[in-house]
């Protein structure tokens, strides 16, 4: 009996951290907290704009239209890890930077470990998520969770991205294994729409002592995947402020959003945020490392 006393206290630990960390908390929706975005001009535009060429160039599976060319690797792979995507060539001397959607000059951002922040939109100004979450760039990364909730908890949690559909609809795969707890480790499969962002689908699989079992399980109402919002097309975060942010990845200047009354902390050259911060800041994710 204190065998499976054990187990079944380990299992809801490691699903309470589960929940925790793709924001399942069920909140209810706060109203309009945010004002109406503005519509803006395509990358296409803005690729023009910013004395750029729009062209089409081989770069690696995961990368998407307009990859972040300051960033080393993402056009990068051989021929049978590639696909045709529009990039924006700036010239020589110059790369196409996602968190401005400009070309910028390398000396602005390379060689500085990825802490130099550009200068930062205006109060009230918007940003797309997927400059946040630059996916096409990266392939894993892994956080702390920091839980204020009922005394602190601390946990690492590691994430895998690939490519995938579900029922034609193009996603990312968010692939997250959980620490084993007593022998017993939980998987988190989300499927991401590549568009908007929001949770198509979402599995939850649990190994003990060779066993596996795999359930779909409801999709988050809170943080980047939350299933509440409505656009049709990229959701589109708040600018709040500039702040020093340190998280074991290291210390950074942060630019702060907020969207749906969870806030994100984006830094200069890291494909995605370094700080998440979730239900009113009492749930942290910060950056331990990423590739």
């Amino acid at each position: 009996m204190g065998d499976v006393m054990r187990v079944e206290t380990a299992l809801l630990t490691v699903l309470l951290m589960a929940i925790i960390l793709v924001g399942c908390m069920q909140q209810q929706p706060q109203g309009n907290q945010t004002p109406t975005p503005q519509p803006t001009l395509t990358r296409d535009d803005l690729c023009a704009q910013s004395g750029g060429t729009v062209k089409m160039r081989p770069c690696c599976m995961l990368a998407d239209d307009f990859p972040d060319t300051c960033l080393i690797g993402a056009c990068g792979c051989s021929p049978d890890n590639s696909h045709q995507v529009k990039v924006c060539d700036c010239g020589e001397g110059k790369c196409w930077d996602i968190s401005q959607n400009a070309c910028i000059t390398n000396s602005q951002t390379h060689g500085q470990s990825g802490n130099v922040s550009p200068s930062h939109p205006q109060n009230g100004t918007y940003v797309g998520m997927d400059q946040i979450y630059r996916y096409g760039s990266v392939s894993s990364y892994t956080y702390n969770i920091i839980s204020n909730f009922a005394g602190q908890t601390n946990q690492t949690l590691s994430s895998r991205m690939t490519l995938d559909s579900v029922n034609g609809t193009a996603a990312w795969l968010q692939k997250i294994e959980m620490p084993p707890i007593m022998n017993v480790t939980v998987t988190i499969n989300m499927w991401i729409d590549k568009l908007t962002f929001k949770c198509i689908k979402e599995t939850s699989g649990v190994a003990y002592m060779g066993q596996y079992e795999e359930q779909n399980v409801s999709c988050p109402t809170e943080g980047p995947y939350s299933t509440l919002r409505t656009e049709t097309t990229t959701p589109q975060l708040l600018y709040i402020s500039e702040e020093s942010v340190t998280v074991p990845a290291g210390t950074y200047s942060g630019k702060k959003y907020s969207l749906g009354g969870v806030n994100y902390w984006a830094a200069n050259n890291v494909p995605v945020p370094v700080k998440v911060g979730y239900s009113n800041d009492r749930v942290f994710m910060e950056l331990v490392k990423y590739s």
